[in-house]
């Protein structure tokens, strides 16, 4: 059997459970299309006044108690509670909360439901993440996710500690002001929507040296400028990602020699190495970049 057909016949690196051949590998190699997400036919037609997706009129009644970052994704890291630090309510302390307490309720139930295959895309990317990063040994992993989903679930999170008040600097919490006119309905949606400079960023150097830490770390990017709030910049179990969500020159932040949308991370632990595909169809072309295990 030749290369490509016993690529088909394997099973998809996406995990789906389906043959490649059935799911993501075609005539072009590997691709993963980003998850249709449509808040305008989430059931209801309702505007709940405490959701921040109430312009789009389709709110349930009952309001959800949304996490701030995925309970899928907190799974991955932990059973029941994660070391969290730099959320107004600590005052500057690092205490171990439950999954329970890093929850808002900012967000209809409906539209909580519609948004649940970008909280899965995050939790996949952390397992994947994981996994090739700590196996030294044995068959080469390989994965195969949608950037567009792991963007927007990075703005899913981005949008909930926004509208939450759990930004903060120096530990006092972010005015309105500095996220208000973010079209987040738009950019949940329409991966068509992301434009350059918004987008996802890798912001440590090529060939870098890795150590996996079972950790989470967010902070907000604020604008030199105009000191409006303007992404995030996540430490997702040692890999530093950042991500922008409104229009900016990246020339005043840490993004300025990042590298925007890359399309395959290479693991080489000990005698493995392991690769993390992100798919786009943006019409640019996606580095690669490799990490090395740290002694």
């Amino acid at each position: 059997m030749g290369q490509a057909k016993q690529k088909r016949a394997g099973q998809c690196r996406c995990r789906s459970g389906k043959t490649a051949g059935e799911c993501c590998y075609g005539p072009n190699g590997w691709f993963k299309n980003p998850a249709v997400i449509n808040l305008a036919e989430a059931g209801e037609t309702s505007s709940h006044e405490k959701c921040y997706l109430r312009a789009e009129g389709t709110c349930s009644d009952k309001i959800s108690r949304e996490h701030l970052v995925s309970e899928s994704v907190l799974k991955v890291l932990a059973e029941k509670e994660v070391e969290i630090t730099g959320l107004p309510f600590l005052k500057g302390e690092k205490k171990r909360l439950g999954f329970g307490a890093l929850t808002t309720n900012k967000l209809c139930r409906a539209h909580n439901s519609a948004l649940s295959p970008l909280d899965s895309a995050g939790a996949f990317f952390f397992s994947a993440v994981q996994t090739c990063g700590t196996t030294v040994a044995g068959e080469s992993q390989h994965f195969l996710l949608s950037g567009h989903d792991l963007e927007r679930w990075m703005f899913r999170t981005f949008a909930a500690m926004a509208v939450s008040g759990n930004f903060a600097v120096d530990g006092v919490s972010l005015q309105r002001s500095t996220y208000e006119e973010l079209p987040f309905a738009s950019l949940l949606q329409k991966p068509e929507e992301w434009k350059p400079p918004l987008g996802l960023y890798f912001t440590r150097r090529l060939n870098t040296k890795f150590g996996r830490k079972d950790e989470f770390q967010l902070a907000p990017l604020m604008s030199t400028i105009t000191n409006d709030l303007i992404g995030i910049h996540v430490d997702i179990q040692g890999l530093w990602i950042g991500l922008i969500g409104a229009p900016h020159d990246i020339r005043d932040t840490i993004f300025k020699d990042a590298i925007y949308r890359p399309g395959q991370f290479i693991f080489r632990m000990g005698r493995c190495e392991h690769t993390i595909v992100l798919s786009w169809q943006d019409g640019f072309k996606h580095g690669e970049i490799t990490l090395t295990l740290e002694p």
